[in-house]
């Protein structure tokens, strides 16, 4: 399961879960970092931007996730 870490008012983040909403077979959770008080912690691990797409490992940010997305689709 893909989880998407993100903030409030965060363009990208937003377009995140669009993206993964309009692929319903994707499945994947939203964790608000400020909710969870984890923005320091993640900082503290070196992630210096958002969203934070992860994995078993990390995967990237908004971009990176197009790409997996249309990786995806390319393989059926």
């Amino acid at each position: 399961m893909l989880t998407v870490y993100g903030i409030k008012d965060c363009s990208y983040c937003e377009k995140a879960k669009e993206l993964l909403e309009n692929h319903g077979d994707i499945p994947w959770q939203y964790i608000d970092l400020d909710d969870y008080g984890m923005r320091g912690l993640m900082k503290y691990k070196g992630y210096t931007s958002v969203p934070i797409i992860m994995d078993d490992k990390y995967i990237g940010g908004y971009a990176e996730l197009k790409d997996l997305i249309g990786w995806k689709e390319a393989v059926g």
